[in-house]
């Protein structure tokens, strides 16, 4: 008597020692894909919303126009506008605030959600909060007044004109990256038990045997 013919396994699954049909490898890094793609997205959105909020926030300094040449703080009595210094400094600051608060938010999300490799999670918020902070800084100036330097050479004496968005550090633009690091590797610092279950689970998505709790948890 001829014993019966196993069933065939379809191409890119497995099946673990229960007999489940489970995701093969290719099934595994097509996810692993699409989770980190749609990380990109979320930040690129995101950023540009954030740069709107920056833009509605502020307030940026004002200025007079003296023979052609825009100066900024000053009032056209020729006094000193403290007020509209003090706001040059809240550009910088109000992009700072909201690069931070938005990053920080981004990082949590993505260690919450995303679980199939840490490390590939570091490395594409890495990539995509640069790309967030470019499109925060891009959709803010360009929401915000012109250059004033521009206009001011075209305008009489006496001409007040509102500043606009530029930020000349470099510093401002790190804030974002480093706030989403810190809020990713510290969600992962206290989610270990989450962790664990996400690397058990990548090990079926692979086509790979479940760890044993024997093994798994030494004696």
């Amino acid at each position: 008597m001829s014993s019966p013919t196993p069933e065939p396994v379809p191409m890119g699954s497995a099946s673990d020692p229960a007999g489940r049909r489970t995701p093969g490898p290719r099934v595994a890094w097509r996810g692993l894909l699409l989770e980190n793609l749609a990380v990109v997205v979320v930040f690129a959105v995101v950023g540009a919303a954030a740069g709107w909020c920056w833009e509605r926030w502020v307030t940026p300094a004002s200025g007079v126009v003296v023979d052609g040449t825009w100066m900024v703080g000053e009032r056209v009595d020729g006094s000193i506008d403290r007020d509209s210094l003090i706001r040059v400094f809240g550009v910088v600051g109000t992009f700072m605030l909201v690069t931070a608060v938005t990053g920080l938010v981004l990082g949590v999300l993505v260690a919450v959600l995303c679980r199939r490799s840490e490390l590939v999670s570091v490395v594409v918020v890495t990539a995509s909060s640069a790309l967030a902070v470019f499109l925060c800084y891009r959709v803010g100036l360009a929401l915000g007044p012109s250059d004033p330097t521009a206009a001011a050479a075209k305008a009489a004496n006496g001409t007040m004109l509102d500043g606009d968005l530029s930020i000349d550090q470099l510093s401002p633009f790190v804030v974002l990256p480093l706030a989403a690091l810190v809020g990713l590797t510290v969600s992962y610092l206290f989610s270990s038990g989450v962790s664990a279950g996400a690397g058990e689970a990548r090990r079926i998505d692979l086509g790979q045997p479940p760890i044993p709790p024997q093994a798994a948890s030494p004696s």
